[in-house]
């Protein structure tokens, strides 16, 4: 298991924690959590939950950097910016009463104070599109994970219940 597979199988497994933002529409909602920094890259998870009748097929998932404020007729500047890594398959849907969490990778990146990342969840043939945002105040509670010390407590926690079995 590559480092980048282990610190996205600990930030998808548990319940969702520490809230950035969150969406609804059609049923739909979103949530983006556990912002955290591992091997100075930025790691976050985002929870997609289908209350509704109607499947959601994900479509693409888009990141960018944009100014919060802009002045009438000021040009707009837009940064887009693609993940290291993710656990999102291609062809991605959550049926009726399922949630996911998928877990995206980033190499470090800052924010300035008037500055935010988008996120913009596009549905396959459909509108219920969403907008999340995280801005610089959420990075700056980013918390570190260490995935070489965790995979190995779980190998040890492991280790430690077949000894206990015998």
């Amino acid at each position: 298991m590559s480092n980048y597979a282990a610190i996205g199988s600990l930030l998808a497994s548990g319940k969702r924690s520490d809230v950035v933002d969150h969406k609804k529409t059609g049923g739909v909602k979103a949530w983006v959590n556990k912002l955290s920094l591992a091997n100075n890259k930025v790691f976050f998870r985002l929870d997609i939950r289908n209350r509704s009748n109607l499947p959601y097929d994900v479509d693409f998932i888009r990141f960018y950097i944009r100014d919060l404020k802009t002045v009438a007729r000021m040009a707009t500047h837009e940064q887009e910016i693609v993940p290291i890594y993710s656990n999102l398959n291609k062809h991605t849907t959550i049926l009726k009463s399922k949630e996911v969490a998928k877990v995206f990778g980033f190499h470090r990146f800052s924010l300035s104070e008037d500055q935010a990342l988008n996120i913009e969840l596009y549905e396959r043939n459909g509108n219920r599109h969403l907008y999340l945002q995280i801005k610089q105040k959420d990075l700056d509670d980013l918390k570190t994970i260490n995935p070489a010390t965790s995979a190995a407590a779980d190998i040890l926690a492991a280790n430690q219940s077949i000894n206990s079995s015998y």
